[in-house]
């Protein structure tokens, strides 16, 4: 058995209400391999439900330490500290790490300042109309414009799928207060910042996205500094979440209950997403993918069939069987990961992929949603290969946009009718191409908020 065997035959014995059982197997993978994150990360919290939070903090703090940009795990050590009252303690040693991880080899000719975020240096302004002037709604966007920080991997989330796109759609309405980039120059925390920001721009609308850890931090304006200049300034307040499907992904919202105006989720449809926080206003759509990197360039397509994305311990499972069926896969990586994948490289394996496979589970394994790389993958003009889930089917038609399957024997098979029926396959790919293009753009998803806010 592989360590990742032992490690799931633990967790089916802690659901059976076998604990003891549970708690020996993962003693077994860590007496092997001490420095299995999954086994640490799990250990803590078998030990803090069986009440023992003081004894679980070690063991999670090692997880932390070897993954320092895994949601769960920081998740998991906040609730251990709620337990002892300390909850404070683990948004300050997380964002210990976050500011090392900034400041950490990235100098100005790493991180060139973007032309939409807003900066207190002189010289460096952003050119906003008056509120009286304006056509449309300023929003001023918080969020990370590096991907988990670092400029190797890339724009941030928030910056691909919500600045630059809104930016497309409606011109000069859109400013980024970067916290990296500001939390590198200033260091923490950032509020006196954002006080000076919003006073400058008179945002009609502040749209948080706190993506990195799905945690709000000393990262972010604090809710007391939110809720002050919220009076003051008379502007709305919205979150926007990429991971809804997962509890970590829905806990930036709690503290801010009383004064959020919207929450839109980019990963799962109404009624879905409002399920998931009853009582609060939530908009449930897509992720607004700029047409400008995703394209179909009418290229040749020489990779026959693709996975582009991490290769998560589940994926790489099933992956394994598809390929067990006959599949031959190109497998590229992600952003995440020790060898990420630049953007335009992943945005060019997808112009070259005839078809490409997407595994919608979230990253817990919990419901399945609809993120980006859909979106991304029918606008490259790939046939989409998509795990049969209720998500997918609210935005797009099965078997006229793309093309469901349900396990890898299944993919496997429908992989090969469409490699001997080349026309077919066409079709679907461009008329999934035009439904995104016209109906699913950063546009419509723009008017839809916009609708929400009033």
């Amino acid at each position: 058995m592989t360590e990742q065997d032992v490690i799931d035959a633990a967790i089916a014995f802690h659901h059976a209400g076998r604990a003891l059982k549970a708690v020996t197997l993962l003693r077994r993978v860590l007496g092997f391999n001490p420095t299995n994150h999954n086994a640490l990360r799990l250990y803590g919290v078998f030990l803090r439900q069986a009440g023992q939070a003081q004894a679980s903090i070690p063991w999670l703090e090692r997880a932390v330490a070897l993954h320092p940009f895994v949601p769960v795990f920081h998740q998991d050590l906040q609730k251990s500290y709620e337990a002892l009252g300390r909850a404070d303690l683990a948004s300050a040693s997380y964002c210990r790490a976050l500011l090392a991880e900034i400041r950490a080899g990235l100098g100005p000719e790493d991180a060139p300042p973007h032309p939409l975020g807003w900066s207190p240096e002189p010289g460096r302004t952003v050119s906003i109309a008056p509120r009286g002037q304006r056509r449309d709604p300023v929003i001023l966007f918080v969020s990370e414009r590096w991907f988990l920080l670092d400029p190797r991997r890339g724009d941030s989330n928030c910056l691909i799928f919500t600045i630059d796109g809104r930016e497309t759609a409606i011109p000069g309405a859109s400013v980024g207060f970067f916290v990296d980039d500001l939390a590198r120059g200033h260091g923490l925390p950032l509020d006196s910042l954002f006080a000076r920001a919003v006073a400058e721009i008179d945002p009609d609308v502040v749209m948080l996205s706190p993506q990195v850890n799905g945690l709000l931090t000393a990262l972010d304006p604090s809710v007391a500094t939110l809720a002050g200049l919220k009076r003051r300034h008379g502007f709305k307040l919205a979150v926007m979440l990429y991971d809804m499907a997962d509890d970590w992904g829905v806990a930036p919202v709690a503290p801010l209950a009383g004064l959020v105006d919207l929450v839109v989720s980019l990963d799962l449809p109404p009624p879905l997403a409002q399920a998931r926080l009853p009582g609060l206003p939530v908009l449930g759509a897509w992720s607004p993918v700029d047409g400008a990197l995703f394209h179909d360039d009418g290229g040749p397509r020489d990779i026959p069939i693709s996975f582009v994305g991490q290769v998560r311990a589940a994926r790489a499972a099933f992956l394994a069987q598809a390929q067990e069926a006959g599949l031959s896969i190109h497998v590229a990586g992600g952003q995440r990961g020790d060898a990420p994948l630049s953007l335009a490289d992943y945005a060019a394996t997808l112009r070259r992929s005839q078809m490409t496979i997407n595994l919608p589970l979230s990253q817990t394994g919990g419901a399945p949603h609809v993120k980006g790389r859909v979106f991304e993958a029918l606008l490259s003009g790939a046939l989409l290969l998509e795990q049969a889930n209720p998500a997918t089917e609210h935005w797009l038609r099965p078997m006229e946009h793309y093309v469901p399957f349900t396990d890898a024997a299944d993919l496997a098979a429908k992989a090969r009718h469409y490699r001997e029926h080349p026309a077919e396959a066409r079709a679907i790919a461009e008329r999934g191409r035009d439904h995104v293009r016209d109906r699913l753009n950063p546009a419509a998803f723009w008017r839809a908020v916009q609708a929400r806010l009033g």
